[in-house]
């Protein structure tokens, strides 16, 4: 469903079509992939997020040009994603997971969608999938999708391949506020098309991720604070299993980093993700929350003052583990007055 602002879409298809200008091959190395300390089924392990190099987000690829904020396509990249070459990719960040400390957790991200056949071949996935069903120290894996491609036969295959494992569909909502998703992210889908895919991933046992976009465009840090808790709600509410809160970060060659560079964006305070996670810890009794800001502490990320950003961040992550909202109780800096006065002031204009 194209569901979007047509000028918007232009300014961000304007911008990210110097991009495609820059061609490059599918190769047999994954685009990125990281380690991170991660709960897993109760169990402090090792969580791989893996981004195969695909020929990307049809979104992104398409004359709308993608979401605002999204740099993941930061080069045209042509040929095709065949099994072989998927599973090549896979096996490089595997090879590295195995010296890490278990259970595991593995989350695969395309850059788009693991359930877009275009993207990701049929056998390619189920090939990519049975190797994981192998491992048994992988105990969960996290599959990221458009809410357009969650449909009953692909999870049907899936579940199949994957009867021993737990399993969530990522989906991102980014916000409930479909005049921010709209207006502010460009993301292209309705409220109405994600609790359908909520519904029917629940429907067939699987859990489901949703991944909220912390402070959009042109929303201002009070505001972007009242769209998380709205949104986490709405979320619980439709179904989720987990919560993933991202707060922006400036990737080059997007509408967001254009916005930033003219002095008229700041990415957000970590003390306002801080104050969500605090105000839904009760939801933790229901839900998982995961929250690891890219960037943080950085200009192009979530950041305080600079002296607090790491002790910050350390909390966070923390609380990220252990799901216990203590961990923020003897946070403090000079630099939190500085954000309180200006929710306030935010709060006073609106």
């Amino acid at each position: 469903m194209e569901y979007y602002d047509k000028a918007l879409a232009a300014e961000v298809y304007e911008i990210r079509s110097r991009t495609f200008e820059h061609k490059k091959q599918i190769g047999n190395r994954p685009a990125t992939y990281w380690f991170a300390p991660e709960s897993v089924q109760g169990q402090i392990g090792t969580g791989l997020s893996l981004v195969l190099e695909t020929i990307g987000c049809f979104w992104s690829r398409s004359k709308s040009g993608g979401c605002s904020m999204c740099g993941y396509v930061s080069e045209y990249i042509e040929g095709t994603a065949t099994k072989d070459i998927l599973v090549s990719q896979l096996n490089v960040a595997l090879e590295n997971l195995r010296n890490k400390k278990p259970p595991y957790i593995v989350k695969i991200y395309t850059s788009g969608s693991f359930l877009d056949p275009k993207e990701v071949p049929t056998d390619a996935r189920n090939e990519i999938l049975q190797i994981l069903s192998n491992i048994d120290e992988v105990k969960e894996i996290v599959l990221e999708s458009r809410p357009e491609f969650v449909r009953k036969q692909y999870l049907r295959d899936i579940k199949q391949i994957l009867s021993n494992k737990s399993v969530e569909i990522a989906i991102g909502l980014e916000s409930s506020n479909e005049f921010v998703r709209v207006h502010s992210i460009n993301k292209g889908f309705t409220n109405k098309l994600y609790l359908k895919a909520v519904r029917t991933a629940r429907e067939l046992g699987f859990g489901v991720r949703t991944y909220l976009l912390f402070k959009p465009l042109f929303l201002s840090e009070a505001e972007a604070i009242d769209d998380a808790l709205r949104s986490i709600e709405f979320a619980i509410k439709a179904g989720t299993t987990t919560i993933s809160i991202n707060p922006m970060n400036i990737q080059s060659g997007t509408l967001v980093e254009k916005v930033w560079k003219a002095g008229s964006y700041r990415p957000p305070w970590l003390w306002s993700v801080v104050e969500v996670l605090k105000r839904t810890a009760q939801y933790t009794k229901q839900i998982r929350f995961d929250c690891d800001p890219t960037a943080a502490g950085k200009d192009r990320g979530a950041h305080n003052c600079g002296k607090c950003d790491t002790t910050v961040l350390e909390a966070i992550r923390n609380y990220a583990l252990h799901q216990n909202p203590k961990v923020f109780d003897n946070l403090t800096c000079d630099c939190k007055i500085k954000w309180k006065s200006e929710l306030n002031y935010e709060s006073l204009r609106r």
